[in-house]
């Protein structure tokens, strides 16, 4: 799973093409967790103090339901992992299954992070994505995958590259004429 956070307002989980590590089940209301996501221990509630849900579309492959909340709530703060699960009426009796012989999640979604101002991960760091969440009756177990912080808006285009390149060579050549007039 990719995880972009350039930007807080909107920041995109998305899945890979990668199958699940382990096979194993969840209650869609216990969900996942991703692992030592925050460098400390983050309170980061779902709404409306934490974790906006902006866009659904993220679903375990199969499931045929979006993951709808996001938020790291440790009760003894020591928890460091961020919890993706299913809420509401819908979430009673659903289960989420990994088979390690397809892939783990489809699609993507945005969150809005910007109420979280410490303990955010880095570009590069990464993690164990397990079954289960911190403070549900389901601790965190079988690890299912990894995720990764990536900054997709860093990495230009390579038609902007050559874009930007000719208008830098073009700003040189005018401003080298322009000298040779004066």
């Amino acid at each position: 799973m990719k995880v972009d956070l350039s930007n807080l307002n909107a920041v995109t989980i998305s899945s890979v093409n990668q199958n699940a590590d382990n096979t194993t089940s969840i209650d869609a209301l216990y969900g996942i967790s991703l692992m030592d996501f925050f460098t400390s221990a983050t309170f980061a509630p779902q709404t409306p103090t934490g974790i906006n849900t902006v866009t659904v579309g993220l679903s375990p492959t199969g499931s045929g339901q979006d993951v709808d909340t996001y938020y790291s709530v440790g009760t003894d703060g020591s928890y460091t992992g961020l919890t993706l699960n299913l809420t509401g009426g819908s979430a009673l009796g659903t289960t989420w299954s990994f088979n390690s012989s397809s892939r783990a999640f489809t699609g993507s979604a945005t969150a809005d992070f910007s109420l979280i101002t410490s303990g955010l991960p880095l570009v590069g760091d990464t993690g164990d994505i397990k079954v289960g969440a911190f403070n549900a009756f389901v601790p965190p177990g079988t690890v299912i995958g990894q995720w990764e912080i990536v900054n997709l808006a860093a990495v230009p285009e390579p038609a902007s590259v050559g874009v930007i390149a000719g208008l830098t060579l073009g700003g040189f050549a005018f401003a080298r004429r322009r000298m040779r007039k004066d």
